[in-house]
């Protein structure tokens, strides 16, 4: 007895068999049929904003410039202080 494995076997249809329907999406056009869900009520994200202090902006500051100082250092220039 020979034993084939399906891989070996030639992919081909019988008469009887229904043709093969191509997949047609347009990848480029696919919209989201659903709704964007809300994580936060509108009244906590005006909450939100109005928590943040003045403390946010120099985080942000020091951030910026510790990111500068070293993209400058890693393409050869020195930082400007």
């Amino acid at each position: 007895m020979t034993e084939t494995a399906p891989r070996d076997r030639p992919k081909q249809r019988g008469r009887g068999a229904a043709p093969t329907v191509a997949r047609k999406a347009h990848y480029r056009h696919i919209k989201n049929p659903f709704a964007p869900m809300k994580v936060f009520s509108d009244d906590r994200i005006e909450a939100m904003h109005e928590e943040k202090g003045p403390e946010i902006d120099d985080v942000r500051k020091a951030a910026l410039e510790d990111y500068i100082g070293k993209a400058t250092a890693a393409g050869g220039a020195e930082p400007v202080s």
